[in-house]
């Protein structure tokens, strides 16, 4: 018989994990365009024909509000739920997900994780910035909380945050991006045509590298795999080209546990908000 409900801090590791395998969003702003076209702000009429080709580029890659929901399982057991919510604020973009555990052990701890990140877009020929300004990171289990955050200050080019009870500052030049910005990455480089994908990502004050690897496809997506310390320890991911690479669905296994599963439930356009 299994004991893996009978047994509080596995349950609620395992989750945890999961849900920090960075494989939890994906890059629904250009596939639900192109199902669900929206009007962009007028132009402003370019000088010439250079400008108008980088101009219409850039419209096509700017992002659009989203709302997705997924599915987190392990084992074939539903554990939670996932909202991701892609806005406009003010000038900026914000990135905000919440996780929660809605059966089992997880609701029964009460296992709640937020995340959001202020970020500026622009398209700078061939590619795009993502300019993160400021992270918070929350999450609880039972009585235990963590937390993190910091700012980043683009004219000073350093960052200043608060990890735990830890204050730290550090000095990093972009590229760099947040942890709930890497499969917002990770999509538009796989339609760009990528296939090893590294990333920085400063996270609590300090700068890890995320290594992805395009390893096939498997019924017409795009089958991805995250690099580890260890060979035991297994992340996949799968993308829809059809649906500018869509993570539709992803999975993470450490070593002795159960297969954790995400999966997308729904999508919807949300209108552009400021606040």
């Amino acid at each position: 018989m299994k004991t893996k409900h009978f047994s509080i801090i596995p349950a609620a590791r395992g989750l945890i994990r999961h849900l920090t395998a960075g494989l939890l969003l994906a890059w629904f702003g250009l596939g639900l365009a192109a199902e669900n076209p929206i009007d962009p702000p007028a132009p402003v009429a370019p000088e010439n024909a250079s400008d108008s080709a980088k101009l219409d580029r850039e419209t096509q890659r700017t992002p659009k509000a989203f709302e997705a929901r997924y599915r987190v399982s392990e084992d074939g057991d539903e554990m939670g739920e996932s909202v991701v919510r892609l806005v406009r604020d003010q000038n900026h973009w914000r990135l905000d997900s919440v996780v929660r555990g809605t059966h089992g052990l997880a609701s029964l701890l009460g296992f709640k994780r937020t995340e959001s990140t202020l970020f500026d877009w622009r398209y700078q020929p061939p590619d795009d910035l993502w300019l993160p300004l400021s992270y918070r990171f929350s999450q609880k289990v039972a009585f235990k909380k963590k937390t993190s955050q910091f700012q980043y200050d683009p004219k000073t080019g350093i960052a200043h945050g608060k990890s735990g009870g830890r204050s730290w500052q550090l000095p990093i030049k972009p590229p760099f991006i947040t942890p709930n910005l890497v499969v917002l990455t990770l999509a538009k480089d796989l339609c760009d045509g990528q296939q090893d994908m590294h990333y920085r990502v400063l996270d609590k004050g300090k700068v890890k590298d995320y290594h992805f690897t395009v390893v096939g496809t498997e019924k017409g997506l795009i089958k991805v795999t995250k690099e580890h310390d260890s060979p035991e320890r297994i992340t996949e991911s799968w993308h829809d080209p059809r649906r500018q690479c869509l993570n539709v669905r992803s999975r993470h296994k450490e070593p002795g546990d159960d297969w954790l599963e995400t999966v997308l439930v729904s999508t919807s356009l949300r209108p552009e908000a400021t606040r």
